[in-house]
């Protein structure tokens, strides 16, 4: 089965939300939280493929949000991206450009797929990639394994480039995360080639399961914020 970074994130989160959302393809009814993420996104993609460097870059923001018409105010998330961009493409001393932008990889190998937002090579023709994110901010440590998981596509599509490294930019309050991947580190938020060996042989764990049906729900804190907590109760919750 193929598997995505959304559905590793959701079974590790409930492997009933799992089964719901990506083995019954039940759909989730959308909250404003998700519209605000795919909106910001959408936005971002088109400010990538238009933008003109030397025009103001969140007035151009402002002005593609306009026409992308959402119901839901994204000024203080636009004006945070407009700096993120400003930092990327007018530093004095790091020259970056585009590789691509909200590029779909399927990696056939380990029949993996996902989206990345935002791919920057440097000077010397390595990758950094970026992930948009539209809530809170995080430590790094929490996304370190969905991060090594675009690390693998982008390597897999382009296999003459090197990512060097990887973060999360977080648009509502403009921080950013950032982790470097390394061969071997004793500490801080790195990631190794252990840790990338281990999120591969998660992907086989996650099928095994499947095909064992081990899949159950979770009580958690986020269970009230689930959009299947109606069908998990009348299928008999917990």
């Amino acid at each position: 089965m193929k598997l995505s970074k959304s559905s590793v994130n959701s079974f590790l989160k409930c492997r009933r939300e799992f089964q719901y959302q990506f083995l019954d393809k039940i759909p989730s009814e959308p909250n404003e939280y998700m519209q605000i993420g795919t909106d910001v996104h959408a936005i971002a993609e088109l400010f990538i493929k238009n933008y003109d460097i030397e025009g103001d870059f969140y007035e151009q923001l402002l002005d593609i949000a306009t026409s992308y018409g959402s119901e839901y105010p994204l000024n203080t998330h636009l004006y945070n991206l407009s700096k993120f961009f400003d930092e990327v493409f007018h530093d004095d001393n790091v020259t970056y450009k585009v590789f691509s932008a909200e590029e779909y990889i399927h990696d056939t190998v380990h029949n993996f797929s996902g989206l990345a937002d935002l791919i920057l090579e440097d000077e010397d023709g390595d990758l950094i990639i970026i992930d948009y994110k539209t809530g809170k901010a995080k430590p790094i440590k929490n996304y370190l394994l969905e991060l090594t998981y675009y690390k693998m596509l982008v390597e897999f599509k382009y296999p003459d480039k090197h990512v060097v490294s990887a973060g999360i930019f977080f648009t509502k309050d403009g921080s950013m995360r950032f982790t470097n991947f390394v061969e071997e580190q004793s500490k801080g938020s790195f990631v190794t080639q252990e840790d990338y060996d281990t999120a591969i042989e998660l992907l086989d764990f996650i099928r095994n399961e499947v095909t064992e049906n081990n899949i159950y729900p979770e009580r958690q804190f986020l269970c009230k914020y689930c959009t299947y907590a109606d069908k998990c109760e009348k299928d008999g919750g917990f």
